[in-house]
């Protein structure tokens, strides 16, 4: 029974994390190892079938930024499936340790996820508003657990800069499984408005003025990354969201542009 569950479970909550990539692509891009300690405001979303204690059984929804002491922020497409779930309590946020797995890390800290709240116009078909709210049961109170500061409306971007991507998801083409133990991090340009819209010109995608891109030949982020931060200069300015390919010249990462979605994101947390 435990494994018909996990099958549906697979079948019908992967397909959305994964609907732009092949298996071949699921990963960060030429990054390395890093330490939490530098990073206390990232965590996984994992979804555990009922009656399940194995890691191995986990499914592993995506990444995830902590904006308060019991809210984080990910990507919409990662969760959209997840109401029933939360009800019956199998979602939880995995923080406080570089390594995700709850079999090999004595810092990781698990926090039910109590609610998720999707933004209203979230479209799963064009990835536009694609955010969303998780409310956890108890605090992130863990020594490596803290909230991100969040780009302000006013927040500068400034095409060539770096921003940091960070993720758990595989970093080998074709290998399994889909994700790393231990968190990664790697940097990436900014890439100006016009020029992404350009590249995506001839492509059946479009970019919006709720999305932001960043690319580096040969670094980027992809779908086991999903709703994982892009971070500059200490602030929330991303959320990795789609792509057409990894570490692609042609086609950058994009990602959900948080400085429009700062006041909707304050407004929930008080609000719930």
């Amino acid at each position: 029974m435990l494994f018909t569950s996990l099958i549906v479970l697979y079948v019908l909550l992967n397909v959305d994390c994964q609907r732009y990539r092949t298996p071949e692509q699921l990963r960060i891009i030429g990054g390395e190892i890093v330490s939490i300690a530098s990073f206390p405001f990232v965590g996984v979303v994992v979804l555990k079938p009922l009656g399940s204690i194995k890691d191995e059984d986990i499914y592993f929804a995506g990444g995830t930024s902590i904006t308060a002491p019991k809210w984080a922020v990910t990507a919409a497409h990662c969760v959209i499936d997840f109401q029933r779930e939360i009800k019956y309590g199998r979602v939880f946020i995995r923080s406080n340790s570089t390594i995700w797995s709850n079999e090999t890390s004595l810092e990781m800290s698990e926090h039910l996820v109590l609610n998720v709240i999707i933004h209203k116009q979230f479209d799963g078909i064009k990835d536009d508003y694609d955010i969303a709210l998780l409310k956890v049961k108890q605090e992130f109170v863990g020594k490596y657990e803290r909230p991100i500061p969040l780009a302000e409306v006013n927040y500068k971007f400034k095409a060539g800069t770096l921003a940091t991507i960070l993720g758990w998801g595989t970093t080998t083409l074709g290998a399994e499984p889909f994700t790393v133990l231990e968190l990664r991090a790697t940097e990436v340009n900014l890439i100006d408005p016009k020029v992404c819209i350009d590249k995506f010109r001839n492509t059946s995608e479009v970019i919006t003025t709720r999305m932001l891109c960043a690319g580096a030949h040969g670094r980027d982020a992809c779908v086991n990354d999903s709703g994982g931060p892009l971070v500059q200069n200490h602030t929330l300015i991303g959320i990795v969201s789609w792509g057409l390919e990894c570490a692609s010249d042609a086609h950058p990462g994009v990602y959900t542009k948080v400085m429009v979605f700062t006041s909707w994101i304050r407004r929930i947390q008080e609000k719930y």
